[in-house]
């Protein structure tokens, strides 16, 4: 099984996958952000700078690569954290992802501007500087309102736990 955490920047998708490992202790992670963090750095190193790594068609053929290999040959749940605003992006992984294994499940995760601002202000310094995500933030509001980006799962007023068992419970156990 594989699930996909999209949502906004700030809505807990790291911590809700981290929450389901706790949770679902046979899962693993495979955050392709960082894939494509370090794709967005050698782009700057070869002088091919992109804004957003999404749009490095590389990118988006390595998800279900590094996905395959967290999986590992005992076939574990996979948890897969990233933020994915644009459908046809979303649709070509989500069926290179089905083609490893036909239980995909996507889930949307959603939050209040207000709720978004507050989450993103409480990120450490180690996490970077926020305004990129504020400068994002409507694109996300606007996408992620979307039920084509999977099923709605509100983090509004809701605890990691009680997120991670609302995504659990779309067919994790």
């Amino acid at each position: 099984m594989i699930v996909l955490l999209n949502g906004a920047f700030g809505v807990g998708k790291t911590t809700t996958a981290r929450t389901l490992i706790e949770l679902v202790p046979t899962a693993r992670i495979a955050d392709p952000e960082i894939v494509g963090g370090v794709l967005q750095r050698l782009g700057r190193t070869f002088r091919r700078p992109v804004a957003d790594f999404q749009d490095l068609a590389l990118w988006r053929r390595s998800v279900p690569w590094l996905v395959r290999g967290r999986r590992g040959a005992h076939r574990a749940p996979v948890i897969v954290p990233m933020t994915i605003w644009r459908p046809d992006y979303l649709a070509g992984i989500t069926a290179d992802l089905e083609r490893l294994d036909p239980e995909v499940i996507s889930a949307r995760l959603t939050a209040s501007e207000a709720t978004l601002r507050a989450r993103i202000l409480g990120r450490t310094d180690a996490e970077g500087d926020p305004s990129w995500c504020f400068d994002h933030l409507p694109q996300g509001l606007s996408a992620f309102a979307d039920p084509a980006f999977g099923v709605e799962v509100p983090t509004d007023d809701r605890t990691p736990t009680q997120v991670a068992i609302a995504v659990a419970d779309l067919g994790l156990w």
